[in-house]
């Protein structure tokens, strides 16, 4: 019998999914600041949304995103970028 805890092995899986992605560098790279919280879409495990909240609001929107909406942000698309 193991005394893990079943919610922290799926937030080491979770951390290591991250990681995985590459895009806290992608995102150093392209000088785009901001706190960025992963989450599970499901019980599944298989997809991540973000909360992403970026440091300059008056350009860009905070909310949970796909990891596609923020690699859309770092090439100056998608729905982070607010429309002037």
């Amino acid at each position: 019998m193991s005394n893990r805890d079943p919610d922290d092995e799926s937030a080491q899986r979770l951390q290591e999914a991250v990681r995985a992605t590459g895009i806290q560098e992608e995102l150093a790279a392209a000088n785009l600041k901001c706190e960025l919280m992963p989450r599970w879409t499901d019980e599944t495990e298989t997809s991540i949304n973000f909360w992403v909240d970026p440091r300059d609001h008056r350009k860009y929107s905070y909310g949970w995103h796909k990891l596609e909406d923020i690699r859309a942000w770092i090439r100056g698309e998608g729905p982070i970028v607010k429309q002037a």
